[in-house]
């Protein structure tokens, strides 16, 4: 019943939005409806739906409604921080549902998407092939530039973690930092960076101090642990940058497991 709910909402939401057309929204709904009963009746480990513009968009976890939650989450709270962006970084890019949304409503900006497991970037190259606007990183991000293990969920991928909870398989893989990222390609100003490294972003932010000189908005997920929390609040204060909103808020049980917090630049902030 909850579930049937949430999905009305999601649903209602979609539709009352003045940035996707009516005719995007309609199609998007009757293939979601068909996609759903398709994936409840020949359940498969990974899990296929369409985007909004019709294309296959594909994941695999224990998540059933990924896909429309993410939109929802856009619309919601996301779409405004990048509807004039040139320039988006999406460091923890899992399937590509932050990428796609961006290109949807923002074809012309450039999105550098970095993405650290193997098998979730093998699905966000496929969901987001033929577009060209959308730069693919297979890496992990932090604070060094060298070769790093994690460990691997697979009922739970996104939440795949570098320094977190030894769960699952252990895998290795390249790690490189934001302002290394940034050097290789060449940019010289980013709209939007978006972090959802999965308790990883003290990290990463070490690794981001001439990355965050050159953003103007950040999104960081980060877990509600008061020693981290705060870590992060101070790195963003010391670059000039002010808290502004929260975004989607995750429920542990009884308590808020982890929240987006999205930050902007004082406009009088030094570089």
């Amino acid at each position: 019943m909850k579930t049937a709910f949430l999905i009305n909402k999601m649903l209602t939401t979609l539709l009352v939005s003045h940035e996707i057309s009516l005719h995007h929204k309609s199609a998007f709904i009757i293939r979601y409806i068909c996609d759903m009963l398709f994936n409840l009746i020949l359940p498969s480990q990974i899990k296929t739906f369409h985007f909004i513009d019709g294309k296959k968009f594909k994941y695999f976890g224990i998540h059933k409604n990924l896909l429309l939650d993410h939109i929802y989450n856009h619309l919601k709270y996301y779409s405004k921080y990048y509807s004039g962006a040139e320039v988006v970084v999406d460091a923890g890019a899992s399937f590509g549902t932050f990428s796609a949304m961006v290109h949807y409503l923002n074809p012309n900006c450039d999105i550098y998407s970095v993405e650290m497991d193997k098998t979730s970037f093998n699905l966000l190259e496929g969901n987001c092939t033929g577009i060209k606007k959308i730069h693919l990183f297979h890496n992990a991000v932090g604070d060094k530039n060298a070769q790093i293990g994690y460990y691997f969920n697979n009922l739970y991928p996104e939440g795949s973690q570098v320094g977190g909870r030894k769960e699952g398989q252990y895998k290795k893989v390249s790690q490189v930092t934001l302002d290394r990222l940034v050097e290789l390609n060449h940019i010289r100003k980013i709209s939007l960076l978006k972090i959802d490294t999965e308790g990883y972003e003290v990290h990463v932010l070490k690794g981001a101090h001439r990355t965050l000189s050159i953003s103007d908005c950040v999104i960081i997920e980060t877990d509600i642990f008061l020693p981290n929390l705060i870590r992060v609040l101070r790195v963003m204060a010391k670059h000039g940058f002010f808290l502004v909103y929260f975004g989607v808020v995750n429920y542990d049980q009884d308590r808020i497991g982890s929240l987006d917090l999205i930050f902007k630049k004082k406009t009088n902030a030094v570089s």
